[in-house]
């Protein structure tokens, strides 16, 4: 029985081990990354992307001035989520802040938000905040950067 055990034990492991190798992490997912237009005082061209179900990611500078529109021509509501890269926070005067996801539900058929904007604690190390969704049907979207009036 237990020389059973050893072998049912040594097939899980090796199983295991092969599916950790094998399978593709989902961080290797092939994002999209979206081209930040910038809002001046003289407006912007809006050129929407199809959103990717893989997700995309977009360069977002933490000045609050980088947002996600997101439109959604489907026949049903559509999650996006902006994915936090911080588990928690150090509030002045509070103490360590939960850092949650950015959930938004995008109303369907005529369905247009604007996301953001988007502190440190949605930025990665390389300066990008990354964006997932439930579906991509018919759903398109943006990345817009408030340039400052001078």
């Amino acid at each position: 029985m237990i020389k059973s055990l050893r072998s049912l034990f040594a097939v899980a492991v090796s199983a295991a081990l092969f599916l950790s190798v094998a399978l593709p992490s989902p961080a290797l997912a092939a994002e999209t990354t979206l081209t930040v237009a910038g809002v001046t005082s003289s407006g912007v061209t809006s050129a929407p992307a199809s959103a990717n179900a893989d997700g995309s990611k977009f360069l977002c500078p933490a000045d609050g001035r980088t947002f996600l529109r997101v439109k959604n021509a489907s026949g049903g509501a559509i999650v996006v989520t902006v994915e936090a890269q911080q588990a928690s926070v150090n509030a002045p005067g509070i103490g360590t802040v939960t850092v949650p996801d950015i959930t938004v539900s995008v109303p369907a058929t005529t369905g247009d938000k604007l996301i953001g904007p988007f502190g440190a604690a949605y930025i990665d190390s390389s300066g990008y905040c990354h964006v997932t969704y439930a579906s991509v049907t018919s759903l398109t979207v943006e990345a817009y950067y408030l340039t400052p009036v001078r």
